[in-house]
This record gives C-alpha cells, structure tokens and sequence, in this order.
C-alpha cells in the first residue's frame, strides 16, 4: 500500500479531520436499515414483544430529551420482562 504524502508543513495527514462531520448517527442509521430489511422480507408488521422493545429503543436513540429518552428505555425494558 502507498504511504500518504505529507502535508507541505511537513506533518502527517490527519485522517480524522478529512470525515465529513455531518454523517448519521449509528444508533438511528441502524434503525432505518432494520425498518428496510423487515420490509424486504415482509415482516415489518410484526407485533411480539421484541419487535416493540427493539421499536421503542430506537425512538429512544433519536429523542433529543433525557427524561423522554428513559422513559421509553424504561418502556421497552418493561415490555421483556
């Protein structure tokens, strides 16, 4: 593999700061793509325990307020047991 060349000043590239910093959250982008693949396979529609727990965590990622966002963990943890 090639090295990287060096910047002008004659420091290293940083490889941190060429991410765009606007990528998706993990959390919510695993979401989607959970919603994607059920729906390919035809089982977005299912209502077990699990499915609406693992529904419920996902909101949970995406809630900007605490209080919200651990209520609904509560939620889900309570529908598994």
């Amino acid at each position: 593999m090639a090295r990287k060349k060096r910047e002008p000043d004659g420091e290293k590239p940083n490889r941190r700061s060429q991410r765009p910093a606007d990528l998706p959250d993990r959390q919510a982008m695993e979401g989607m793509m959970q919603q994607v693949v059920a729906g390919l396979r035809g089982e977005s529609d299912k209502d077990t325990p699990l499915a609406t727990a693992q529904a419920l965590l996902y909101r949970a990622f995406e809630e900007p307020d605490e209080q919200r966002r651990v209520q609904l963990v509560n939620d889900a943890l309570a529908l598994l047991q």
